[in-house]
């Protein structure tokens, strides 16, 4: 298994994957007259600070992709091991166990989804676990337990471990058949295949790449590596990911400079 500051970075490195920016947050003194929210945008420099919380303030530390924005991923609670492996082994999807045989589920969909539809499509996905998933935890803007942390829920104190992370040889899931058919269509929910054909997706999907980018290179820039020779790859990445561009070679050239200027 990974070390825990491991776990920690490939669970942020996917969910950045489909959001442009994640909040971390340690509700220190759960329990008590003490207890209290702290909400920070996560960067890799928090990492000390999330585990001096964990440990000195018994914090549980939470993160959530980008909670007013639209972006595919779904969240489950409470589901058994068991039901997490199988679900795991159909669609992609992030799998955390945050106490023994108790899991939470971060689902890949088809298209990017308005917290009110990932709280629409979530709400019908509970019903159909019936008793295994938690029917309270539907919200489209949930918080889940960050992998590499103790669990500091009354009661627990064991590791909140990442058990798998999206395989993209498996399909995404489709949330249109959960969707309330005579509410009024989002934009942004369409193929993620096609979102570069609109202006506003297009502007979105610039806004991912940015702050994937971005996270990914000053993850690298903390840990020493030559940032040229990254900057690079994931240029050439960007090209192949963006061929639906009218001139991929230059958005890519482009957005990583523009990262480049901020770090």
């Amino acid at each position: 298994m990974k070390t825990t500051t491991e776990q920690t970075e490939e669970m942020v490195y996917q969910l950045l994957k489909y959001s442009s920016y994640l909040q971390v947050a340690s509700c220190r003194f759960i329990g008590t007259e003490d207890e209290a929210l702290i909400i920070k945008l996560w960067d890799e420099k928090l990492l000390p600070w999330l585990k001096f919380e964990n440990t000195q303030k018994n914090a549980n530390i939470w993160v959530r992709p980008e909670p007013e924005s639209a972006h595919p991923w779904l969240f489950i609670d409470d589901v058994p091991m068991d039901m997490a492996k199988k679900i795991a082994n159909i669609y992609q999807c992030i799998v955390v166990e945050t106490s023994p045989n108790n899991c939470q589920i971060r689902l890949v969909s088809n298209c990017d989804l308005s917290k009110e539809q990932r709280t629409e499509v979530q709400r019908s996905l509970v019903k159909l676990l019936g008793a295994s998933a938690d029917s309270g935890s539907v919200a489209g803007c949930k918080w889940g337990r960050l992998p590499g942390f103790r669990n500091k829920k009354l009661g627990k104190n064991g590791w909140t471990n990442l058990i798998s992370v999206p395989d993209e040889s498996l399909k995404k899931f489709d949330p249109s058949p959960y969707l309330n058919k005579l509410s009024p269509p989002l934009g942004a929910c369409v193929s993620r295949s096609v979102t570069n054909q609109t202006a506003s997706s297009g502007d979105d999907q610039s806004r991912r790449d940015f702050g994937y980018i971005r996270g990914r290179l000053l993850y690298f820039k903390d840990m020493g590596y030559n940032l040229h020779e990254e900057s690079s790859k994931l240029e050439a990445g960007l090209v192949v990911s963006s061929s639906r561009k009218r001139d991929p070679v230059d958005y890519a050239r482009r957005t990583v400079q523009a990262v480049l200027r901020t770090i």
